[in-house]
């Protein structure tokens, strides 16, 4: 249900004319976690009670350390795959975009935007998205009072060369560069994971 709700106050988010509504909604949804919170802390509590009155305390304090070591392990496993996957699976992909979700930029002037995923980027001002895998070099500049981010696309195609994005136009400029280098990196580091596996 959170899941489907959050997808429900992203399309909210980017309507626009329903931006409003999104943040009616997302106090709303704040309060139901609150909510659904406090019965999950209560349902845990009588487990605990239940637990407490067949077994021991240092059984459950032991068992309670290997949930903890595990959760926290299971979660950086999850997280390295998803860096090292080229997804060839829908479930590769899934779990690829459960850490790396396709992302929007908004401009600060109506119709500039800027979209990412784990395998592209993209500008409305270019004519085609760019591959992660076509970007040979990435850099920022200063020109005419104006930040951007630079790009040098290789690769076969018309879309060569070098082209920009205007971080000056997007209304969180350190959001997209974050996010840029965030899904580039784990681009090269697939790429790198591939390459090493062809290798042995």
């Amino acid at each position: 249900m959170l899941s489907h709700f959050g997808h429900y106050l992203q399309t909210l988010y980017e309507g626009g004319v329903t931006r409003p509504v999104f943040y009616f909604m997302a106090a709303y949804r704040g309060l139901f976690e609150l909510s659904l919170g406090r019965g999950r802390r209560a349902s845990a509590l009588a487990a605990d009670r239940l637990a407490a009155g067949v077994t021991s305390g240092q059984d459950i304090a032991r068992s309670l350390a290997k949930v903890g070591a595990y959760s926290s392990f299971r979660d950086r496993d999850d997280l390295a795959l998803a860096c090292r996957y080229e997804p060839s699976t829908d479930a590769e992909r899934e779990h690829v975009e459960k850490f790396f979700p396709a992302l929007v930029f908004e401009g600060k002037e109506a119709g500039y935007e800027v979209r990412m995923d784990y395998a592209q980027v993209s500008c409305s001002e270019w004519e085609h998205p760019i591959e992660f895998e076509r970007i040979a070099n990435a850099s920022t500049s200063e020109r005419l009072f104006k930040k951007y981010l630079d790009l040098e696309v290789t690769g076969e195609g018309r879309f060569l060369g070098k082209h920009s994005i205007c971080l000056s136009k997007v209304q969180d400029a350190d959001a997209v560069l974050g996010a840029f280098q965030r899904y580039l990196g784990r681009h090269r580091i697939a790429k790198d994971h591939r390459l090493s596996s062809q290798a042995a």
